[in-house]
């Protein structure tokens, strides 16, 4: 599609691939929201592997293209149905009370004794700070500002603050250890003590920037050497919060209408399906033309808004089956 668009434009735009692949990709959420107006099940899609319940854990990622959940169910290994899962509110009794509940066997077959809340947007994973005593013994923050830069140590002051364990980072080649340290000016240095293997996280380390709580990530090298990666926006997928907290292995099931998919280069996933690539190629013209003040934008739109109503006609048409229905005898009317 990047190739007809590049020659079918005549070359219409800066030559810059982001240019063929914005329009491409403005073109394609245009085609997705209108399908689904048209259809809102088009995009439904079943997983039965990304959430696993782990003992002890409430918190669970969801499936990276999760827009809207529909249903959400759980089963013990083994058992053959699932049970539905109801979502609640964190404000409601109902949360607090599983919270603090301890679930034996679920004997209904049909709801679970769990409830959740979600989805809802994660902050970034990782800390905001790494806390080091220094040999004064007084607290200091490890933190990277929204620059990606170290901020000078910052002093943590209280009456009751917590033990300290020193923290210890492996380089991404998992052959040596280094430990942050600090000094009473609130300096922090890396010094490589014995290799603790598996017992310390490996090189890149996630951390969220301060204040605005970007995804950035830190790591030693094996000859000592701190890199800071690049502070993104990237907050990783949604998430749900399961009560009570589980204390068994469970599978589950999600049924979510998947979102769009930003199309950014040539391996990214085309949502669109196969009937409305055309439409979707016209539409891209259409916003290089535009951009360049050229009068075939106007055409190119009229076209592929043309191809859309006859797409949106096919869409309709994708589930045919009709509901069973039972027609009633007169007597039952009287």
């Amino acid at each position: 599609m990047k190739a007809l668009l590049d020659r079918q434009t005549y070359y219409s735009h800066t030559g810059a691939p982001d240019d063929l692949f914005n329009a491409i990709d403005k073109a394609g959420l245009r085609i997705y929201l209108w399908i689904k107006k048209e259809l809102r099940n088009y995009f439904i899609k079943w997983d039965t592997t990304t959430i696993q319940t782990v003992i002890g854990q409430d918190e669970y990622a969801c499936p990276p293209d999760l827009a809207t959940m529909v249903r959400f169910g759980e089963r013990m290994p083994g058992e053959t149905n699932y049970r539905r899962i109801q979502p609640t509110e964190p404000t409601t009794d109902l949360f607090a009370q599983r919270q603090y509940e301890t679930i034996v066997l679920s004997l209904d077959l049909l709801c679970s004794d769990f409830v959740y809340i979600g989805p809802y947007l994660p902050r970034n994973p990782g800390p905001q700070s790494i806390v080091c005593l220094d040999s004064a013994g007084n607290y200091w923050q490890y933190q990277i500002n929204d620059a990606g830069k170290q901020v000078n140590g910052v002093p943590l002051y209280g009456s009751a603050l917590p033990s300290v364990t020193p923290f210890v980072l492996n380089d991404p080649g998992n052959t040596t250890s280094w430990q942050l340290e600090v000094s009473t000016a609130g300096v922090f240095t890396w010094s490589q003590i014995g290799f603790g293997g598996a017992a310390y996280p490996v090189s890149p380390y996630t951390m969220a920037t301060t204040p605005s709580n970007l995804s950035v990530t830190i790591s030693i090298s094996a000859a000592g050497t701190e890199t800071i990666s690049a502070p993104s926006q990237s907050k990783g997928p949604n998430k749900i919060r399961l009560a009570p907290t589980p204390t068994d292995l469970r599978q589950t099931e999600l049924i979510y209408d998947a979102k769009y998919l930003p199309i950014v280069n040539e391996n990214s996933y085309n949502t669109i399906p196969d009937e409305a690539h055309q439409c979707q190629l016209d539409f891209a013209k259409a916003e290089l033309f535009r951009a360049n003040n050229d009068d075939l934008a106007d055409k190119y739109e009229a076209l592929a808004l043309q191809e859309l109503t006859e797409f949106l006609t096919f869409v309709r048409e994708r589930q045919t089956q009709q509901f069973a229905t039972q027609q009633p005898y007169l007597s039952d009317l009287e």
